[in-house]
């Protein structure tokens, strides 16, 4: 599917191997996806709906509206997001998800669980600002303005700028890294090492933000 699209006109949607969704929830997202009338790819794992174990639930609608614009899969690979036709990433932020996603140069749409994801998707919307957090979880109307916001309207061009740069800053850091790694570990997985870097910032703002009224930003930290 990917291979016939325009570069960075698809939305990819995943959400991970544990997350569930409600039916109704399935269906709000549904319902966005269609209204944002742009083209995806979507990740709907066996058991992704509570009591559900494939597509079933689906409405008729639903497939009747988006034809040929949406394709759904069992499963697809993470390298996805380094396709030329992938514009933004809707994920649960996850931390394998969300340093990839970075890696790549791609923008996301926001939607946590548990445990640190909101923290990391909090992270990405407000503090690195390249992408859209939805703040009322899954209502259609907000997924499909989010939907817009990251890949259609002006807002997409300086998120899209924010996460190459980023990108290229994390491509640096590699190198340099890399440098200064002893010979045997010059083969550190790429993703590994901008985990880590990430980790970092992640772990020094969770820290600071409480403070930052009273001290101000961070000198340096995304500069």
């Amino acid at each position: 599917m990917a291979d016939n699209q325009s570069p960075s006109s698809v939305l990819y949607i995943s959400f991970g191997s544990a997350a569930q969704l409600e039916e109704q929830q399935f269906l709000e997202v549904a319902h966005g996806l269609a209204d944002s009338k742009q083209p995806f790819l979507w990740v709907m794992r066996p058991g992704f709906i509570k009591g559900s174990e494939g597509t079933e639930l689906l409405p008729k609608w639903f497939l009747d509206l988006v034809g040929e614009r949406g394709r759904i899969v069992k499963w697809a690979p993470q390298q996805v997001l380094a396709h030329k036709a992938i514009g933004a990433f809707c994920t649960h932020n996850g931390w394998n998800s969300t340093s990839e996603s970075i890696c790549e140069g791609v923008p996301m749409i926001c939607s946590p669980f548990w445990g640190d994801q909101p923290l990391d998707a909090r992270y990405v919307s407000d503090v690195l600002k390249i992408g859209i957090y939805l703040e009322n979880g899954w209502a259609k109307e907000e997924i499909a303005s989010a939907i817009r916001r990251v890949m259609v309207e002006e807002e997409r061009d300086e998120i899209k700028k924010r996460t190459k740069c980023l990108k290229e800053k994390l491509s640096i850091l590699l190198q340099l890294s890399v440098l200064a790694l002893p010979l045997n570990r010059y083969l550190m997985d790429f993703h590994v090492l901008q985990a880590q870097i990430m980790a970092m910032q992640i772990r020094v703002w969770a820290i600071y933000a409480p403070y930052e009224k009273l001290f101000g930003a961070i000198p340096g930290l995304l500069g």
